[in-house]
């Protein structure tokens, strides 16, 4: 594995360490769960139920242009992790609250 799936790898460690359950907890789901894909890279989803029973979901990808952002376009032992997994959470929990009509 690479630079850049080790990277991914470590993030997504930090953010099921701690952070998946508060991510549950904050936006009323269900499941909160990693699904894996190539190269390291992977998505979290969110699973909540409607009142009448409707499953609702929310993905959310972590592409290596999306963690590594502008260090992606560097060279491989500059690439870095842009923020830190509590923003990652933080801003998934904002997105399904979005979608569910909180915020």
């Amino acid at each position: 594995m690479d630079r850049g799936g080790v990277l991914l790898q470590q993030l997504r460690e930090k953010l099921g360490a701690g952070w998946m359950g508060s991510i549950c907890r904050s936006t009323g789901a269900q499941t909160a769960k990693f699904v894996g894909r190539e190269n390291g890279e992977f998505a979290v989803t969110v699973i909540w139920h409607l009142k009448d029973g409707t499953e609702k979901v929310f993905t959310k990808e972590f592409t290596r242009t999306y963690v590594l952002g502008s260090s992606f376009k560097r060279p491989m032992l500059e690439w870095r992790i842009e923020k830190r997994a509590c923003d990652y959470a933080r801003a998934i929990i904002q997105d399904v609250l979005s979608q569910r009509g909180v915020l």
